[in-house]
C-alpha cells in the first residue's frame, strides 16, 4: 500500500471544497429559475381563471337552441 502524502490530502480537501461551492451555486441558480417559472405559471392560470369569470353568458339563447317549440 502507498502512503498518503499530506499534499494529496490538502489537494483533495481543496477540490472537495471547490466542488461543494460550485454545486451549491448551481443548485441555488436552478431553484431560482424553477421558482420563477412556477410563479409565471401561477400568474398565467390566475389570468385565465379571471378571464373566464368576467366573460358573461348570453342573456338568452338564440332561437335555434330554444327548448320550447
Amino acid at each position: 500500500m502507498k502512503k498518503t502524502n499530506e499534499g494529496d490530502v490538502v489537494k483533495g480537501a481543496v477540490a472537495g471544497l471547490v466542488g461543494g461551492l460550485v454545486a451549491s451555486f448551481v443548485m441555488s441558480a436552478f431553484q431560482t429559475l424553477l421558482s420563477a417559472l412556477s410563479e409565471e405559471e401561477k400568474k398565467s392560470k390566475k389570468k385565465r381563471k379571471t378571464n373566464r369569470q368576467t366573460s358573461k353568458p348570453p342573456k338568452e339563447f338564440p332561437k335555434r337552441f330554444s327548448t320550447t317549440d
